[in-house]
């Protein structure tokens, strides 16, 4: 079994036991909120949601920047009269100024700048190819593009996010990059500075399958959640893994912690930990975690914890926001209130009108939403939403 297709189903696994048991102008966008840029980048790594829209890029390589005002996308490019065209056998060398080359990660327009991840092809260029990272600056109409950080050990990024000036992207080996494999694996992550273009490096490498899921910077600290096995396990044998005493096993070798890293002085901290699997969600400076009998919300800076309607939040999906949680599933929308500590319904919806949020924002909520038997992304006004409106604008990609 392949490297990645082994933590695709370990993480998989550690999921299903957890749930199992419960035309515009975009320089001219406004970026006054204090925390518009927490942009996450997802495992698919095509596409980023915040305030001002949603940053993507095609099956062609081509950016794109979708914005919600206007419900328009449009390609990241200067030239006029570009017709936007990628790589082919007509096209080997793309003029567009939106064509990436390679294999693209966690595109953003952040305070009016472009910013993106590539993993260039292999070449003589560069010759360590599958590990190499490039880490990108550009103009938001795709000009002026400028090499600001590169890595040459990793072999591509798990997810992160654009957050208080930062951009923070996680990923694993277990490999090194002459190809031997690691008996531990290694977990880390990438913490770039966006105004200094300093790039810090973060380990962890004592613990089998380790991986880092969720990160979140506030206050000059970065949090991240840590996941890794305290005995190595046999994935090799489908069958196996997926019987219910495979599963039981994984539990109970399994830990969860929550790390607090220094930016200024490299200092880190054990902030929580818990054994087994569950789900855990980190963001606006609170830690959602969902036990098999209990659920919880804890204040990451403050270590004020609040005990959570345990029913109200299990086998549901939870999006955390500067000012609440919002809760989906079985046709309930739910808010918790940080302040007031309470919960308001904030509508129903049908089975057929089946959604999961993708993002929530100062302005926005963005979601993977159900039309006629298939998941497409959607966009409604967070007041709209708010009210219990769930008629989801059809994004468009193109």
């Amino acid at each position: 079994m392949t490297r990645k297709r082994k933590h695709i189903v370990f993480t998989l696994l550690l999921q299903l036991f957890a749930f199992s048991m419960c035309a515009c102008d975009i320089s001219n966008q406004k970026t006054e909120s204090n925390h518009f840029d927490r942009t996450e980048i997802f495992i698919s790594r095509l596409e980023t949601y915040n305030d001002i829209g949603m940053t993507h890029i095609d099956g062609r390589n081509i950016l794109h920047f979708y914005d919600p005002e206007s419900n328009n996308a449009i390609a990241l490019c200067a030239k006029p009269n570009c017709e936007h065209l990628g790589e082919s056998r007509n096209n080997p060398n793309p003029t567009c100024d939106a064509y990436v080359q390679g294999t693209v990660f966690g595109p953003a327009i952040i305070n009016n700048k472009l910013y993106y991840l590539v993993s260039p092809p292999y070449t003589q260029d560069n010759p360590n190819g599958y590990y190499h990272q490039e880490f990108y600056q550009a103009d938001v109409n795709g000009t002026n593009r400028e090499k600001i950080a590169e890595v040459d050990d990793i072999p591509g990024f798990y997810m992160g996010i654009y957050e208080n000036g930062y951009l923070a992207c996680t990923y694993m080996n277990d490999s090194d990059v002459s190809g031997a494999s690691l008996e531990k694996q290694e977990a880390g992550i990438c913490l770039l500075n966006l105004d200094t273009k300093k790039l810090n490096r973060i380990y962890k490498r004592d613990h089998y399958e380790g991986c880092i899921h969720d990160v979140m910077i506030r206050n000059g600290k970065l949090y991240y959640i840590y996941t890794y096995t305290t005995e190595k396990l046999d994935f090799s044998d489908l069958n196996e893994i997926m019987t219910e005493e495979f599963q039981k096993h994984m539990n109970t070798v399994s830990q969860i912690e929550l790390w607090k890293y220094n930016i200024d002085t490299g200092e880190e901290e054990l902030v929580w930990q818990n054994g087994g699997t569950m789900l855990y969600h980190l963001a606006y400076g609170y830690l959602v975690d969902i036990e098999e009998e209990n659920a919880y919300l804890l204040n990451v800076e403050t270590n004020e914890r609040i005990e959570l309607e345990h029913d109200l939040v299990m086998k549901k999906g939870i999006s955390i926001c500067e000012d609440g949680i919002i809760i989906v599933g079985d046709g309930q929308v739910t808010f918790w209130d940080y302040q007031l500590k309470s919960m308001e319904n904030i509508g129903t919806y049908k089975e057929e009108q089946d959604f999961f949020l993708a993002s929530v924002t100062d302005k926005w909520v963005y979601s993977m939403y159900l039309s006629d038997g298939e998941y497409l992304p959607g966009c409604i006004s967070r007041e709209k939403f708010m009210n219990g409106d769930f008629n989801w604008m059809s994004i468009s990609t193109k």
